[in-house]
């Protein structure tokens, strides 16, 4: 008698999730519900730790998010996406041209709805193939979270987004790039650790390049500037 309420708590369990898992949304409502809580955003800065694979030293960057654009700042030099109209990188140190993280992986952020949907259909995500997934937490109340999952489940690199059900964060994201069709893979985790940062902004990424560790990256405070159009224009090198 004494297990009856544990079973009956794990029987009502696998009936909650069965249905969650038997309702899914269309894509472009799950990208909406995504982008609605920063649509207003005025911006934000972060200042960031990088860990690489390659290296055993830590850099640290500035990232300046606002309307989708992205500008990313690092003792080599500044990289601003979309390119920027005046230079894509402001130095020509051999450091800043060693390969990258593509800055698509930060652009998610702050984009209008229009804007998220569009960026998410041109890395090649079928927004119209959406499956459910399950997320482990083995540290949280509930042993999973739901995740709608956006993109086909075909090959290896298919590209796709994860987007939690219920807070609507995005987890995951899988995409390919260049003439090599390049698979990168970034999980964003810590949504809601840190009080000053939204609750929708990771404080942690961990980036991977054709499976293997790329960098991680973690949230160090947030700069409190304020985020003006002219941080996306880059001068070239030696200008003034």
């Amino acid at each position: 008698m004494r297990c009856r309420p544990a079973a009956t708590f794990f029987t009502l369990l696998w009936l909650a999730s069965g249905v969650a898992l038997a309702y899914k949304l269309p894509g472009e409502f799950v990208l909406q519900r995504a982008a609605e809580p920063w649509k207003d955003s005025p911006g934000i800065g972060l200042l960031r730790e990088v860990r690489s694979a390659s290296s055993d030293a830590p850099i640290q960057e500035q990232v300046y998010l606002k309307g989708g654009r992205v500008r990313v700042e690092t003792s080599t030099g500044a990289r601003v996406y979309p390119t920027s109209s005046v230079s894509s990188t402001s130095s020509t140190s051999p450091a800043s041209r060693l390969p990258h993280r593509p800055d698509v992986i930060d652009a998610l952020f702050t984009q209008s709805i229009g804007g998220l949907i569009a960026l998410v259909k041109d890395l090649g995500i079928a927004i119209d193939a959406v499956s459910l997934a399950r997320l482990p937490t083995p540290a949280a109340p509930l042993p999973f979270r739901i995740l709608y999952r956006l993109g086909s489940d075909g090959q290896r690199g298919t590209p796709q987004l994860h987007i939690e059900k219920d807070r609507w964060h995005l987890r995951r994201l899988q995409f390919r790039e260049g003439p090599e069709h390049t698979v990168w893979y970034v999980e964003y985790l810590g949504q809601g650790e840190r009080p000053d940062l939204p609750p929708w902004m990771p404080t942690r990424l961990e980036v991977y390049r054709e499976g293997e560790r790329f960098e991680s990256i973690t949230v160090v405070r947030r700069l409190e500037v304020p985020i003006r159009d002219s941080h996306f224009t880059l001068r070239p090198s030696g200008t003034p």
